[in-house]
């Protein structure tokens, strides 16, 4: 739960992808309090208003790329800081996106 939604600096990307696709239901401050990762999930997941499938695949996402960051600090000790990591996200949303997650498209065509 703390990497993913309570983290200073996980929060400081979901700030950042919350300004980035004008989604106000993305930025921390407006997370309901939850005790689990999946209560979280299903809390943000279950966002009105918004095309749910491709809120899925943003999570994912995010969770994925920070994931990757807090394996390079605990194995390869390198750090990026935040802005580097929400870049790599906005790049990689795009490299899903000419894959084929159609959802995410749709999601992010709100921009």
């Amino acid at each position: 739960m703390h990497l993913f939604a309570e983290c200073r600096f996980t929060k400081r990307i979901w700030v950042d992808i919350s300004t980035w696709l004008g989604e106000l239901s993305l930025h921390p401050i407006n997370w309901k309090q939850t005790t689990s990762v999946h209560e979280w999930w299903s809390a943000l997941a279950g966002t009105q208003g918004v095309p749910r499938r491709g809120l899925k695949s943003l999570v994912i996402l995010v969770c994925w790329e920070v994931w990757m960051e807090r394996n390079a600090r605990i194995f390869n000790r390198t750090e990026a800081p935040s802005f580097v990591v929400t870049t790599k996200i906005r790049d990689e949303t795009t490299l899903w996106i000419v894959a084929g997650a159609k959802h995410l498209a749709h999601f992010i065509s709100r921009v």
